[in-house]
């Protein structure tokens, strides 16, 4: 294999270790909150979309379809508290002018930030994790490096093969010098396979905490006592807040404007799913981090 080509692999493994973690991540961001009592015409996977790639999404009503969810357009007029007041949205090929009287704009936090950027980055660390676990686990077929005549080389060859399909007796060639030294190399590499699990782990473990997922401490050996618990718990609900509660707060200003009885909250079996999973992998009872 040419040297550019070994470059183009690795490239190739690299990208798609990070769209791996990437799709892994907006998976798991676009699933966490279950939208209730929608109207016909709303799509909870696009308003969850559209909060993760854009920061926001429009809630409107219309003769056409009624109440529909539409994406924010670019420009648009702002109040003095810098919120869109005369603004377009659309889907598809639809497009409607909107202000406060026929719809309402949701956010994804208090500063209207996409997850976007977010999984990009814990996708990026993780990948790279991922990416130097994988060469250390191919370092591990360390070769050995034997110097000998070009003679002796492919009998060389032989008894190694022998070796490794484990026969009992080596037969070598009658001009085979035994007493002569064979120096042999060895390409050593270091085991780091469970240094490098404990990071990608402790990643993963930050990553799960800022999107508000409760999590124990994978890294750590020994058990958590209860002020660190605690505290833990007190973090994640403070991020979790971050994004549920202004999807609340949408929820409740759209039932004001329509008329409607839409209710937002975590799905909690998610939650819990990931919880079991991540106690699984501290105690050692899952090795596989890609069944989370």
């Amino acid at each position: 294999m040419s040297k550019q080509k070994r470059l183009n692999t690795a490239l190739l493994q690299n990208k798609n270790s990070f769209v791996y973690y990437y799709y892994w991540i907006k998976l798991l961001c676009m699933t966490m909150f279950k939208w209730k009592n929608l109207p016909n015409g709303c799509d909870s996977d696009f308003i969850e979309r559209k909060l993760f790639e854009n920061g926001r999404v429009i809630f409107a009503k219309n003769k056409k379809y009624d109440i529909i969810n539409l994406t924010l357009g670019e420009h648009y007029d702002i109040n003095v508290y810098d919120k869109p007041i005369i603004y377009k949205g659309f889907a598809g090929d639809f497009e409607m002018e909107c202000d406060f009287n026929n719809s309402y704009i949701i956010q994804n936090n208090i500063l209207n930030l996409p997850t976007m950027p977010i999984a990009c980055f814990f996708a990026d660390k993780i990948s790279k994790v991922d990416r130097v676990y994988d060469v250390n686990l191919l370092g591990q077929k360390t070769p050995l490096i034997f110097k000998a005549s070009p003679e002796e080389i492919y009998t060389l060859e032989q008894i190694i093969n022998d070796i490794y399909s484990n026969v009992p007796i080596l037969k070598t060639k009658n001009n085979f010098n035994l007493n002569e030294k064979i120096e042999v190399l060895k390409t050593e590499v270091p085991y780091l396979l469970d240094k490098l699990r404990d990071d990608k782990l402790s990643v993963m473990s930050e990553l799960l905490t800022f999107i508000g997922i409760n999590n124990v401490n994978i890294t750590k050996k020994e058990r958590l006592v209860t002020a660190e618990a605690e505290g833990n718990n007190e973090l994640t609900e403070m991020d979790l807040q971050i994004f549920l509660s202004k999807r609340q707060e949408g929820a409740e200003k759209v039932n004001e404007l329509f008329g409607t009885n839409i209710e937002v909250e975590c799905r909690k079996d998610v939650l819990k799913k990931f919880n079991e999973t991540l106690k699984k992998l501290e105690s050692g009872e899952e090795n596989n981090t890609s069944t989370i």
